[in-house]
């Protein structure tokens, strides 16, 4: 089995799992069975080998992402080459979870460090099939994952009503949806 990585895990790494983050090892509370690597998570090629991660999560990372990334090529979108690295240390069927604020919900906005909004449609991008179908094939994304799962993290006011009020409000509601996890499989 491969290894686990928490990407930008800060304070949260879980036993069993390899934390990836720019923060100084002695200020990270790494957990007994967990490991560590200190490294700027923008910065590619990460210090991880090809092909070796089973399972990777990343939590409220992605909407921090600048467009541009100092050294890299203007055209090449930050988002980009952060997804193109996840996909080269993914082993064949390697799964990612990424959880991050949702477009329509405050929380995407209010924090000034936040570079880009996330919707459902975000993460079809990095499938090869899908680019194709929507005669987008030109775009230049080194990636072809599959979109395992999307779930919305409603408000808890919407706890109790219909699915037919949950999906109006989802359509039409701000902060409705307050974060987005989606799950995608390396093919």
């Amino acid at each position: 089995m491969g290894i686990k990585l928490n990407i930008a895990c800060g304070q949260r790494l879980q036993p069993g799992w390899t934390g990836l983050d720019i923060a100084e090892k002695d200020k990270v509370a790494v957990p007994e069975e967990a490991a560590y690597v200190e490294w700027d998570v923008l910065s590619f090629p990460w210090p991880i080998a090809s092909n070796s991660v089973s399972e990777a999560f990343c939590s409220h990372f992605v909407e921090h992402i600048p467009h541009t990334l100092v050294g890299q090529p203007q055209y090449k979108n930050g988002l980009v080459l952060f997804m193109e690295e996840v996909y080269r240390v993914l082993e064949p069927q390697g799964m990612i979870r990424i959880e991050c604020p949702y477009y329509s919900s405050q929380r995407a906005h209010q924090d000034p460090t936040h570079c880009r909004s996330i919707t459902e449609n975000t993460f079809r991008y990095f499938d090869r099939r899908w680019l194709e179908s929507m005669g987008m094939s030109h775009y230049e994304i080194r990636t072809d994952f599959e979109v395992v799962g999307t779930t919305l993290l409603l408000d808890e006011k919407y706890d109790l009503v219909s699915e037919e009020e949950k999906q109006r409000a989802i359509k039409h509601d701000l902060n409705a949806v307050l974060d987005i996890y989606v799950v995608l499989r390396k093919r």
